[in-house]
């Protein structure tokens, strides 16, 4: 097996919803994160986090808003597969920007 895990082809597709937020919501959520403060995004390996340009190469916040997690949930479960005949539940609690 190489460095990365290979792509599941079963999986379902991406998907994209359209105007998903509010240009009030997106402004918002610019705003949260910037203030929390962007970092270089390091990659969990088996023998630690460390930052990898080669393989990522972004700023980003990842923070906990349990507001947010539901209000994206109720937003988007609507539109989301199920997957081998279950529904999702939820989102990840933590959030990336």
């Amino acid at each position: 097996m190489g460095r990365y895990a290979p792509i599941d082809a079963s999986a379902p597709p991406l998907i994209t919803l359209d105007d998903f937020f509010t240009p009030e919501a997106c402004a918002r959520v610019i705003r949260d994160a910037e203030a929390r403060g962007f970092e270089v995004a390091s990659i969990a390996y088996r023998d630690g986090t460390r930052v990898d340009p080669a393989a990522r190469n972004n700023a980003r916040v990842t923070f906990e808003d349990e507001s947010l997690r539901t209000e994206l949930f109720e937003r988007a479960a609507p539109h989301l597969p199920s997957l081998h005949g279950e529904r999702p539940v939820g989102l990840n609690e933590r959030l990336r920007v």
